[in-house]
């Protein structure tokens, strides 16, 4: 269903049309085959002009097979960032006035996972009320439908089948991603050291005593016996690093696990007490036939060492391919041709928030909207980057954004989106090389309040009626009430995918 207006209009649905022709018109050869053939003549006379093209989706970004989608090869986490999530929660069961229990009894977020996390209620009589979760609390009881208990500051007066949102910040965990060797050493964040030059809230702190490496690594191409990705050309390998003791050396690698291959990087370099920027270039002649995951390694031996915002890309690319992604992606979709393309968003996206997927890579947070999980290693590929690709290969935009978007965040995104510079949110598209509004850009701008809410094996992303649609209704008031909002270039999106054909 779309919602384009604040009433349901029927819209004329070419696809469902043919399909519903293709059908009559079977089942019509069918009970006429024994009498005569059916005879479908088809000329060369346009039916419907100005058909818009088909669209298709784009997932998520992986370290393995076709997910393997943007120019910067190390995307797990390359910021070393904290995490935060954000959870939508059912109440199943009214333990009292003020609180909640969920209805997923698989949660294993444990007692006091969410002491201190803010909410917002989402649904019902109190629909609206903010304030402080005081204990959260795990099902003792082995039950379908027996979750988590939540205790908020205040009376809620909530009813079974009410909706509500929790939002947490969980800092620390920047190896989340990497693959740690410690050895007899440590690998800990650093969160009030961080580089004068960096956006983001974090780094890793590397600790060796002597005798005792300590590596950090990120792998990509880790797709057994199969190559998504061939290094064929000149990379660099950037990042920022600071000396806190020891012998100030790092060790840097670059090297495809296959045997026979030598690495394409391995270089010692003496750090300063002070943090610096640091690129290291190096060339690969891959042809076709390399086959192995590729690690990128940084090692420390009897030294102390901070490390933030690492970045590994192909430099001799496409110079006319300005995205972020890599040339391979925008080659694949200017061949498909596709008239709007889906930000999917699942995993890491869906449990983020919009101002955060407008952040630069080194700044997005790890996130997630389950309600079973404690951690997760992704980041998402931004919303901005996104918009840029649409714009790129000749597609509008259709964007998910997560089900638990605030109407303060929508408010924000439309400001983004349409506004002329002078407010925070669409400052931040000026910065990012785009001057005027993307209404100007696109014939239409498709936004959908998440991703198949109606699913239930998502728990903690998903709703269901009345709770989906109430919420939906202030979420895309508050986009429509905002300035610079346009009806004719906006087409707001309940549950894009509510079935399968």
């Amino acid at each position: 269903m779309r919602v384009s207006s604040s009433r349901l209009k029927p819209r004329f649905q070419p696809a469902l049309f043919l399909l519903g022709l293709l059908a009559a018109l079977t089942s019509a050869a069918g009970a006429f085959a024994q009498t005569a053939p059916t005879n479908i003549q088809v000329s060369s006379a346009v039916s419907q002009a100005s058909v818009h093209r088909l669209g298709i989706n784009l997932g998520d970004q992986t370290y393995w097979d076709s997910g393997q989608m943007m120019k910067n090869l190390i995307f797990q986490n390359p910021g070393f960032e904290g995490l935060k999530m954000r959870v939508i929660l059912k109440c199943a069961h009214i333990a009292s006035v003020d609180s909640c229990q969920d209805d997923n009894q698989y949660s294993r977020q444990t007692t006091g996972w969410w002491n201190g996390a803010t909410y917002q209620v989402l649904s019902g009589a109190a629909a609206g009320k903010t304030g402080i979760v005081l204990q959260s609390t795990q099902s003792a009881t082995a039950c379908s439908g027996c979750g988590q208990t939540v205790q908020f500051d205040q009376n809620i007066n909530a009813a079974v089948g009410d909706y509500f949102a929790m939002t947490k910040y969980f800092p620390g965990g920047g190896d989340s991603g990497w693959w740690d060797s410690p050895g007899k050493g440590t690998i800990t964040t650093e969160t009030n050291d961080i580089s004068p030059n960096s956006p983001g809230k974090q780094a890793v702190l590397l600790t060796s005593p002597a005798g005792s490496p300590v590596t950090i690594s990120q792998y990509f191409e880790s797709y057994k016996g199969i190559s998504f990705i061939q290094l064929n050309g000149k990379f660099q390998l950037t990042f920022r690093a600071k000396s806190v003791g020891g012998n100030n050396q790092l060790t840097v690698s670059v090297q495809r696990l296959q045997t026979g291959l030598s690495a394409y990087l391995n270089q010692k370099i003496t750090l300063t007490n002070n943090w610096q920027d640091y690129t290291l270039t190096f060339s690969a002649n891959e042809t076709g036939s390399a086959v192995g995951t590729v690690q990128v390694g940084f090692a420390v031996n009897g030294a102390n060492v901070e490390l933030d915002d690492v970045d590994m890309h192909q430099t001799d690319s496409d110079p006319a391919n300005t995205t972020v992604f890599r040339d391979d992606v925008v080659k694949a979709l200017k061949q498909l041709n596709p008239g709007t393309i889906r930000m999917m968003a699942a995993g890491a996206a869906l449990g983020s928030d919009v101002p955060n997927q407008l952040q630069p890579v080194f700044a997005r947070y790890r996130s997630s909207a389950s309600s079973t999980k404690t951690n997760v290693s992704a980041i998402s590929y931004g919303i901005d980057e996104f918009i840029h690709l649409c714009q790129t290969v000749g597609a509008d935009p259709w964007i998910t954004i997560p089900t638990s978007t605030t109407p303060q965040e929508m408010q924000e995104f439309i400001q983004y989106l349409t506004g002329d510079g002078s407010d925070q949110w669409s400052a931040i598209r000026v910065a990012n090389g785009q001057v005027k509004p993307w209404t100007t850009v696109f014939g239409k701008i498709h936004i959908e309040l998440g991703n198949e809410t109606w699913n239930g094996d998502f728990k903690g992303e998903t709703m269901a009626y009345p709770g989906y649609p109430q919420w939906a209704n202030g979420v895309f008031g508050a986009a429509r009430a905002t300035v610079g909002f346009q009806k004719s270039k906006f087409d707001l999106v309940l549950d894009g995918w509510s079935a399968v054909p």
